[in-house]
């Protein structure tokens, strides 16, 4: 290490293999001193989790199947109030008389609609004579007893193949008329059970096909994120940041614009970093320096990478990336200079100005900064990724 605080790349390489050195090299070194401290190396912020020390003793690396099923599940464009319904299904977690026979004893564990099976969940939604009616009537035309399944997850995998399901129709359309009809039987079990109380069979199919109809308009109407750049404030100057990554290095970039969207200054730096995360990080401490530089009193910084937008804000957070935790504190102190001074996450289809930037920087080898005339016009678009050759 350098006395102004910098690797000494050359004596990096020399004395470490090719991997090594990069995984140095990787290592942001702090501006001050700083105290050492434990790190744990099994979650990103680098604080000691029960459930990574699980998954750590475990021996487990990647994502297990359980995980994925949450994760489609919590990020799926279904409403949430049937997300609820599926999470229930998942849990197992509807108190029915089946279920709850396993713990106390019941005078009776039949299905109080039908009669003919114990009430378990998957009965109520594929079993019982109420919800093959659902079934049968539905969009879907479906005739459950045709289908040999007996459990929500044998349910779900015969659905997910394409020829057991009825010509164009997805997965999550059926998906969404199993959650409706399980809320359906579900409420009619309830009204029977706790009411004494039957909706009429034709009233509870038509219902329940409003209710299908109703729920696949709101899954399929995938409204597209409204994506635009602004201009800051009257008086602000906006820097948008972004990189190019590379086996070896990464490009930083920043384009800043004026209140009238007008291109001030374009910046780019190379980074012997080759973590992506890192150089996202750098390329917005590497905008704040330009800006403090330049004597600017009031800036934004946009990002379009959401962890760094996150983790480099004014909000004090405990569980920032170790990665960024330096940049972090290098950033807030260059910031510290500003009158004014924020950072948000853009959304890329509207940030690919600042990517272009770094890709025509890597592609020409120019590095610094640099004038809007220098570049191929198609280089400085919010919205279309250039290619050196595309034009």
């Amino acid at each position: 290490m350098r006395d102004d605080r910098t690797w000494n790349v050359e004596m990096v390489h020399e004395w470490f293999n090719r991997s090594d050195a990069k995984a140095i090299l990787n290592i942001q070194l702090p501006v001050h001193d700083t105290r050492d401290a434990w790190m744990w190396m099994g979650e990103p912020s680098g604080l000691f989790s029960i459930k990574s020390a699980c998954r750590s003793v475990k021996g487990i690396t990647h994502t297990t199947p359980a995980d994925e099923k949450w994760k489609c599940l919590w990020t799926s464009k279904i409403h949430p109030r049937l997300k609820l319904i599926w999470w229930q299904l998942e849990r197992d977690a509807f108190p029915t008389r089946g279920k709850i026979a396993q713990f106390m004893e019941l005078n009776d564990v039949y299905c109080p609609i039908c009669g003919e099976d114990v009430e378990t969940i998957f009965h109520l939604l594929w079993k019982c004579n109420l919800a093959k009616a659902i079934w049968f009537n539905s969009p879907m035309g479906l005739r459950a007893e045709l289908v040999d399944v007996n459990c929500w997850e044998h349910w779900k995998k015969w659905f997910k193949e394409d020829f057991n399901r009825p010509p164009n129709l997805t997965f999550q359309e059926i998906l969404i008329t199993a959650l409706c009809v399980a809320e359906t039987v579900w409420s009619e079990r309830n009204s029977i059970v706790h009411s004494q109380s039957r909706c009429p069979p034709q009233k509870v199919l038509l219902n329940v096909n409003n209710k299908i109809r109703d729920h696949l308009k709101v899954a399929c109407n995938e409204v597209t994120e409204f994506c635009e750049w602004r201009p800051p404030p009257d008086s602000w100057l906006c820097c948008n940041c972004d990189i190019s990554v590379d086996k070896d290095d990464v490009i930083l970039a920043t384009v800043v614009r004026d209140d009238k969207g007008n291109i001030v200054i374009i910046k780019t730096e190379r980074s012997l970093s080759t973590d992506p995360l890192i150089g996202e990080g750098l390329a917005v401490c590497m905008a704040a320096e330009l800006m403090h530089k330049m004597r600017v009193k009031n800036v934004i910084f946009q990002s379009d990478n959401m962890e760094v937008a996150t983790d480099l804000s004014m909000e004090s957070r405990k569980d920032i990336n170790f990665k960024l935790t330096d940049i972090r504190k290098r950033f807030h102190q260059v910031c510290s200079q500003f009158t004014g001074w924020g950072i948000g996450h853009v959304n890329r289809r509207c940030n690919y100005m600042a990517h272009n930037v770094a890709a025509w920087a890597r592609e020409t080898r120019k590095i610094g900064l640099t004038t809007p005339t220098d570049m191929d016009p198609p280089v400085l678009s919010d919205y279309i990724e250039w290619r050196k050759h595309a034009g």
